[in-house]
This record gives structure tokens, sequence and C-alpha cells, in this order.
């Protein structure tokens, strides 16, 4: 797996549609697809790993500073719904995903749907740029509809336990471990296993 060098953090809205869907029947359907259409489904394949390839050069290329986040914006944009179209050529939309899709278009934000698709989860890309009342009215009408929505981001810090000599926590301007209720004194021998 690569490194995406100039990527630091993206935001979602995460919508689970609640249809139910079977991973193992989208990948025979997908198989069967691609035994009836071999010469097509390949090419669908080596667009999904283009648009991959795209994303990775935007990123780079933002962390050289030859382009500007508004390029980055645009391109993930054109990136995500190009991404679903192929999905969708592969058969493995849903009308509840293709129904994400237009809700969220109307407040111009592009989605796509995840994982093996045929029901389950979107993502909704947030630009930097979008206006927080057009994610409130997305997320507000997509749970209307009977989602369930959820804002999140990728590539931003995860949970994280340092350590620097024997200094606290509160000396490098974080929280003490006895704020979460837990003592001070961590056995770090432990942990480091």
């Amino acid at each position: 797996m690569d490194t995406l060098h100039g990527f630091t953090a993206l935001d979602f809205i995460l919508t689970n549609t609640l249809v139910p869907k079977s991973t193992k029947k989208q990948v025979e359907n997908v198989g069967l697809r691609k035994e009836r259409f071999p010469h097509l489904m390949n090419h669908l394949l080596e667009a999904v790993q283009a648009v991959s390839d795209e994303c990775k050069s935007v990123f780079e290329s933002l962390e050289k500073a030859s382009v500007t986040l508004q390029h980055v914006n645009d391109t993930m944009d054109s990136l995500i719904d190009i991404n679903h179209s192929v999905l969708d050529a592969y058969g493995v939309s849903h009308p509840s995903l293709e129904r994400v899709r237009q809700i969220t278009a109307r407040h111009n934000l592009r989605s796509k749907l995840t994982g093996a698709g045929g029901g389950g989860c979107a993502l909704t890309f947030v630009r930097s740029d979008s206006p927080r009342e057009a994610v409130r009215l997305a997320h507000a009408e997509l749970e209307k509809e009977g989602f369930e929505c959820y804002e999140t981001s990728v590539g931003c810090p995860g949970v994280r336990a340092c350590r620097v000599g024997d200094a606290t926590v509160e000396e490098f301007g974080g929280v003490s471990w006895e704020a979460f209720g837990m003592p001070g004194d961590i056995p770090w021998a432990r942990l480091e296993k």
C-alpha cells in the first residue's frame, strides 16, 4: 500500500441507506458480468485504478504547491462522480444509493457508493469550501428520507498516546490522564509490548 503524499484530511457525510446487502451476492454478480463481458469489465477495472492514480497525483501536486485547494476540491468532485459511475456499470449500485446522490447533488455535494454496493452506505464528499448550511440541509434531507447520516473525517489523527521522557501530557499543553478518569501513572512497559 502506498502512502498518499500531500493528503491531510477530508470531510464526508457517511450515509447508511439501511438497505440490507450481501457482499457475497455482489461479488457473484460482478463475477457473472466479468464472465459475460470480460473485455468491458477489465476496462472498468482499469478505470477504477485510473481514478485512484489520479487522486494520488492531485494530492502529490498539492504537496508540491503546484495546484490549489480549489483544484483539489474540483478534482475530487469529478473523481467521485466517475468512480460511482464505473461502479454502477459494474452493476453494484442500488436505487437507495442513487437517491443519496440525487439529494446531495441538489446541495452541490458529490456522493458515491462505498463497500460492495447493493445498498449499504454512501460517502458524500464535503469540500473544504462547502457552505455549512448546504451540508446541514443535505444531512437533514437524507435523514428525512429515512437514512442514517454521520459527519466524519478521514486522514485525521486518531487516538494516540505519547510519552516524552518523564514529562506529563499536561506539560505539553494536553489533557491529563486524570481528566479521563485514568490514573496518572500509566504502566507504559505493558503498553509498549
